[in-house]
């Protein structure tokens, strides 16, 4: 089901990694451009309430090492 909505905002966060971390353990900029993709697709796929439990969930799909989603709105534009 097609949905109407626009995404105002989708943005990728990075947790805070510690001094001693090594580069493998941190996901690439290409990793992080292909989650923001997958994010993106996923919030126009699934109804909201959904899509945003599914986003926040610490454990779910989109976290990787480094990198979460973090959506501040998805309000239509005026």
């Amino acid at each position: 089901m097609k949905r109407s909505m626009t995404i105002a905002a989708l943005v990728l966060g990075a947790a805070v990694a510690g001094t001693s971390a090594l580069a493998a353990d941190r996901a690439s900029t290409k990793e992080a451009e292909s989650m923001v993709k997958k994010g993106v697709a996923y919030v126009k796929a699934h109804p909201r309430e959904k899509a945003m439990a599914d986003i926040s969930n610490k454990k779910g799909e989109f976290v990787d090492r480094d990198l979460y989603l973090t959506v501040y709105t998805m309000d239509k534009p005026a």
